[in-house]
């Protein structure tokens, strides 16, 4: 679920032109960004789900977001298009999802996608709105 600075380098660093690097949470205005997310927790109801249950809840909901919000995409988002850093600990549930594929105009394209990603998700946990 932890891939190696290695794995990042050979499946996203080094593929990426060099003036397209917008890598963590230093992303240049206006530039086009790739998937990201950052998943943390410390409900009490989350922490005591576990972390498959969480991720797999997240993954169902950036699907379905994925599908009603871009029809007009040719590739459907997938698991397969998503990479997993677990950062968790007791006290704290976290994980940093990055994207293999996809690309939005900029990050407050991906952030409007990720309000609906937030509420998918809360719902599906949590019975209720964020």
């Amino acid at each position: 679920m932890s891939p190696s600075w290695t794995q990042f380098e050979q499946d996203i660093l080094w593929p990426t032109p060099s003036l397209q690097r917008n890598f963590y949470e230093c992303i240049r205005e206006g530039s086009a960004v790739r998937f990201y997310a950052d998943v943390d927790g410390v409900d009490k109801r989350i922490l005591a789900m576990s972390k498959e249950r969480v991720l797999g809840a997240f993954f169902d909901a950036a699907q379905a977001c994925f599908a009603r919000l871009y029809p007009e995409r040719q590739h459907a988002l997938t698991r397969g298009d998503l990479i997993v850093w677990d950062s968790s600990s007791p006290a704290k549930m976290s994980f940093h999802i990055i994207g293999r594929r996809h690309i939005w105009r900029d990050a407050p394209a991906l952030a409007t996608f990720m309000t609906h990603v937030r509420s998918h998700l809360f719902r599906a946990l949590l019975d209720e709105p964020p």
